[in-house]
């Protein structure tokens, strides 16, 4: 192992989200060897590391011997780390957003162009740090608003949604995209129905009735640990479960005709009906967008129409593509603990090529497989599936100089917040 870099969370003891004298007292740290692969977290005690000086506010550089000097810090002996270099990511009022840490096997002797890059690297990384915090604030602002001065722009107390649907319905849409921080929140107000507004003291009541909805699979999240578990299963208390456009295909005709008449009345044309052809074309595609792509498709035909039968033709409703070409199956005698997921990654593999290495989009393999793209997305990771070790075409988009990512050390990043950040 030439280097280790590690993005650290870190438990803290404050009671403030802006509180940069709170003392943190555990951090869970996600190594990250040479090819940038995250291994699993490892928590560890803050007293006595490093990390503990950075934490403070302080740049930490130890050339050699970090050990010795760090003799209760376990982790580095166990990673036979030998120099350390630390340094404090701050916002733009000069408080500690996290840390930037690296770790080496080797001496790490001073070099003012390399920790010059490496405090370049830091600053970027605390603006994107400040922007994911201060977008997850007002999300949560959106839902339970927050107090004068809970942060840079709130001039006035807001009251949120929950608030302003006390006694009555709130409707959650696309629950699943909703932060773990959220959840957590968002749990609280179905259980103890009381919350905090941004930057608030005091718990407020709440009488609401919660609606969610999602095109999410949430069983398949909680698994991968994308959903708390506990949110799911109090929100399943009475599902309903809508099957997609394509499963209902008896309702096409039915949907086509009433969108007819309401756009055809808006738009000031006199349509008396839909062709059979087009209905059989609106029956056959698979409607990956559901109601609203088909409301957008006969918006758009009524406006392009020129008789009094509507007709939508491939110009406006492209032929569905074939799909994937299905996996041979493994043979029965083929018992191996590793059948299945051979056959889950070619298939994957099968889909995305044909998707030429599309995930997301209507035409995307995401789509295909019926996943959400992120659902996807960890399964390639954890199948370990990339388009640089399978397109012999693929050339990477981005360059980055190899002076860093090449170097004598690697990368990390640290936050006091519950959000993670890797280059």
């Amino acid at each position: 192992m030439a280097d280790e870099a590690a993005v650290i969370q870190r438990r803290h003891c404050g009671d403030g989200l802006g509180d940069s004298s709170a003392v943190p007292a555990r951090a869970s740290r996600v190594p990250l060897d040479r090819p940038r692969r995250i291994a699993e977290n490892i928590e560890f005690d803050l007293a006595g590391t490093p990390c503990e000086e950075v934490v403070a506010g302080a740049l930490c550089h130890h050339p050699v011997g970090v050990q010795e000097r760090f003799p209760r810090d376990q982790g580095l002996i166990d990673l036979g780390i030998q120099s350390y270099l630390g340094v404090p990511l701050r916002d733009s009022a000069g408080r500690v957003l996290g840390h930037l840490a690296v770790f080496d096997e080797r001496p790490m002797p001073p070099q003012p162009k390399k920790l010059l890059i490496f405090r370049i690297f830091a600053s970027r990384a605390a603006a994107e740090l400040n922007r994911l915090r201060m977008e997850q604030m007002l999300q949560e602002s959106e839902l339970f608003g927050h107090e004068k001065g809970a942060f840079t722009g709130a001039i006035a107390r807001r009251i949120g949604r929950f608030e302003l649907a006390g006694g009555g319905t709130i409707f959650l849409d696309e629950v699943g995209e909703l932060s773990l921080d959220i959840q957590a929140k968002l749990l609280r107000v179905l259980q103890e129905r009381e919350f905090d507004r941004v930057g608030g003291r005091a718990p407020q009541p709440v009488d609401v009735r919660v609606i969610a909805a999602t095109n999410r699979d949430l069983s398949g999240a909680v698994r991968e640990k994308a959903f708390r578990d506990d949110l799911f299963y109090r929100l399943n208390v009475f599902p309903i479960e809508l099957p997609p456009l394509r499963d209902r295909k008896e309702d096409i005709p039915l949907l086509a005709h009433y969108l007819l008449k309401k756009y055809a009345m808006q738009i000031g044309k006199p349509i008396d009906g839909i062709s059979p052809e087009t209905i059989e074309r609106l029956q056959a595609y698979p409607w990956p967008g559901n109601i609203r792509e088909l409301e957008n498709v006969v918006e758009r035909a009524v406006i392009l129409a020129d008789g009094r039968v509507l007709k939508i033709g491939a110009e406006l409703l492209p032929v569905p593509s074939a799909p994937p070409k299905p996996v041979p199956e493994a043979s029965a005698e083929d018992t191996s603990p590793s059948s299945l997921e051979t056959v889950e990654r070619s298939h994957i593999l099968a889909v995305r090529k044909q998707a030429h290495w599309r995930i997301d989009g209507p035409d995307g393999a995401a789509r295909v497989l019926e996943l959400h793209p992120n659902t996807l997305r960890s399964r390639m990771k954890k199948l370990g599936i990339s388009r640089r070790s399978h397109d012999i075409s693929y050339r990477p988009r981005h360059v980055v100089s190899s002076s860093v990512l090449s170097g004598e050390f690697g990368l990390g990043l640290s936050t006091r917040h519950p959000m993670q950040l890797v280059g």
